[in-house]
């Protein structure tokens, strides 16, 4: 038998007894004699009634400890389950708000990568005659594009 059965026996137990001790207490054994003013129970069956009421309350809530928990996960999970709607749209919105800033500083990366790739500003014309030249010598591109090239390089217009 599970911990948690024998904590629910054995609290409801205490408080079936609990309430058999407030009953006798309460009732059949009061004190008679105060009837005309005021209601005066029998307090050597009264107290331990109530002290074994309150402490069956803890047996009962501990033995219900496994399945409270399971509720309360299970409502934590639907809280979750309803709020995901709300969470994706402020993601989404943050989203929407920090990638336009994050655009430029992306678009100027690329930029600087792509301009890399080209004939820097720097390479002094010479430097790209030379390698305009290589690329017409190794046949990869045409005369025309060849002279093209020779032609944008020194600032030569038609």
């Amino acid at each position: 038998m599970k911990n948690s059965t024998k904590l629910k026996i054995w609290g409801f137990c205490q408080l079936t007894l609990a309430i058999i001790l407030l009953i006798l207490g309460g009732t059949v054994f009061r004190d008679k004699s105060w009837d005309d003013f005021v209601w005066k129970p029998n307090f050597a069956l009264f107290v331990p009634g109530l002290f074994l009421a309150i402490l069956s309350l803890a047996f009962i809530v501990s033995g219900f400890n496994p399945q409270i928990v399971k509720f309360g996960s299970k409502l934590k999970s639907e809280v979750i389950d309803y709020a995901g709607k709300d969470i994706k749209e402020a993601i989404s919105k943050s989203a929407d708000t920090v990638i336009p800033a994050i655009t430029p500083s992306i678009k100027a990366a690329v930029s600087e990568l792509n301009s890399d790739k080209k004939p820097s500003k720097n390479n002094s014309k010479r430097e790209q005659l030379i390698e305009a030249k290589k690329l017409f010598d190794d046949h990869l591109i045409s005369e025309d594009e060849y002279k093209g090239m020779r032609k944008s390089i020194l600032g030569i217009k038609d």
